[in-house]
């Protein structure tokens, strides 16, 4: 399965208000790794640098990293199982 079709199926089990927050942390991931990338082949580095590079290099609040740490694990838990939580 490929990353954005696992993201769509994943943002189409929660209700209006919280698609919209997560779908936001799930686009940046998905443009960082690329939406025709294979699930399967996503790795925890490839998790890691897409932190280090793209979210912790911003200037944000500590909540808003908080909230797209939280957001990124449960999609990945519920992808991975357990490597992820």
């Amino acid at each position: 399965m490929l990353l954005k079709k696992a993201i769509d199926l994943f943002l189409g089990e929660y209700k209006a208000t919280t698609r919209k927050t997560y779908a936001a942390s799930l686009t940046i991931l998905r443009d960082y790794l690329g939406p025709a990338r294979p699930l399967a082949d996503i790795q925890p580095a490839h998790v890691i640098e897409f932190f280090q590079k793209v979210i912790y290099s911003r200037d944000l609040a500590p909540a808003t990293i908080q909230k797209h740490t939280k957001t990124v694990k449960t999609f990945l838990t519920g992808a991975f199982g357990s490597i992820y939580s």
